[in-house]
């Protein structure tokens, strides 16, 4: 009887730890698929505006041609600070994109599935406030060569 209780309670250890690795592994596939979707949402993130770069060259260098033509116009002092202030936030913009993607690790090496989250997460948020300052730059820029 002793010997019976003694397997039985080593076949019960034995299934509880299989599924305690079971629970565990589990666990760890979806912390690498939440992984994998915002891996997906950063770089969607930065697709969206990635084909804007050009369209913050051209417009600075429209603003700025806009700026010249107003200071020979000797108009509003004003006028042309706004006009060289809004260049200055496409180059911002534009720099802003190119320091994300040098700093951004698409493989991190050696990260937990916890680590890497963190890390994601930290690279949404910069990658978003490039897109912000990108449209907001655009939009600024439409808004004065419009005027």
């Amino acid at each position: 009887m002793v010997v019976r209780n003694y397997q039985l309670m080593k076949k019960f250890q034995w299934l509880t730890f299989s599924l305690g690795l079971l629970l565990i592994l589990g666990a760890c596939q979806d912390k690498d698929k939440s992984n994998d979707l915002l891996k997906n949402e950063v770089l969607a993130i930065h697709d969206e505006v990635m084909p804007k770069m050009s369209n913050l060259k051209e417009a600075r260098k429209q603003i700025l041609e806009k700026a010249n033509t107003l200071e020979v116009q000797e108009a509003d002092s004003l006028r042309v600070a706004e006009h060289k202030a809004v260049a200055m936030q496409l180059d911002d913009a534009y720099e802003g994109m190119f320091v994300w993607m040098r700093q951004y690790q698409p493989e991190p090496e050696k990260k937990s599935p916890e680590e890497l989250e963190t890390y994601l997460l930290d690279q949404k948020e910069k990658v978003t406030q490039v897109n912000i300052a990108i449209k907001r730059a655009l939009n600024e820029a439409e808004r004065l060569l419009e005027n």
